[in-house]
């Protein structure tokens, strides 16, 4: 296990500018994530109220193991929401906060222990989230099918987060990965790429999100 574990140290990339969130190889790899005909991806829409509660709106449902990661961040936002109701402020969750503490805290949760023991088998891991207020909800893209009798709604949840989770298995295609083929080293790590995008806070540029990439452990 020491041998493992020492591995896994050297393959370990957060700081690697040659694996940097923005560099070619990691781009690259996960631009092959989002082509991959075979990979089904899950998509799901939080709507929030400003305080501690949200309503889930299922869009895209994808495979078992997309689900286990959805599982994830669901209890991570409402562990989230339900601190918020225990702070003596106006500030509004997710839309004004930080999005590298939120890509950070999110990617703590996914390396947790709980997470890691259901991402055995899995590639790579991909997960897109949009969040801002539902003014905004036209930026989506798919732009999601919403009645025009839901204002009373968007009065009560008028805040949003929306999350897309791409999950790559061993069938996976990835054409053109240049991650592909993994070294054994890497059969202990997984490559996670969040990217975390408020488009209220952003509406000049939607298309610049904040990106955080690691190689999660499955050593716990």
């Amino acid at each position: 296990m020491d041998d493992v574990a020492s591995q896994h140290q050297k393959s370990h990339r957060v700081d690697d500018p040659l694996f940097s969130p923005r560099s070619p190889l990691v781009t690259q790899h996960f631009d092959s994530v989002e082509a991959d005909p075979t990979i089904s991806p899950s998509r799901n829409i939080y709507f929030m109220d400003g305080a501690n509660r949200f309503i889930s709106l299922p869009i895209q449902a994808g495979t078992s193991r997309s689900s286990h990661v959805a599982r994830t961040f669901e209890q991570w936002l409402q562990d989230k929401l339900g601190y918020q109701q225990y702070r003596m402020t106006d500030h509004l969750p997710i839309v004004e906060d930080s999005v590298d503490l939120l890509a950070e805290d999110i990617m703590n949760r996914i390396k947790s222990r709980t997470c890691v023991r259901g991402l055995t088998g899995i590639r790579s891991l991909m997960i897109k989230i949009r969040a801002g207020h539902v003014y905004s909800l036209d930026q989506l893209d798919p732009i999601p099918s919403l009645s025009s009798d839901m204002m009373d709604f968007f009065q009560q949840f008028p805040l949003f987060i929306e999350i897309t989770i791409l999950v790559a298995t061993p069938d996976s295609l990835l054409p053109g990965s240049p991650l592909s083929p993994r070294s054994p080293a890497m059969d202990y790590t997984i490559p996670v790429l969040i990217s975390l995008e408020n488009i209220s806070a952003n509406p000049a540029d939607p298309s610049d999100p904040y990106y955080l990439f690691e190689d999660v452990s499955l050593i716990v």
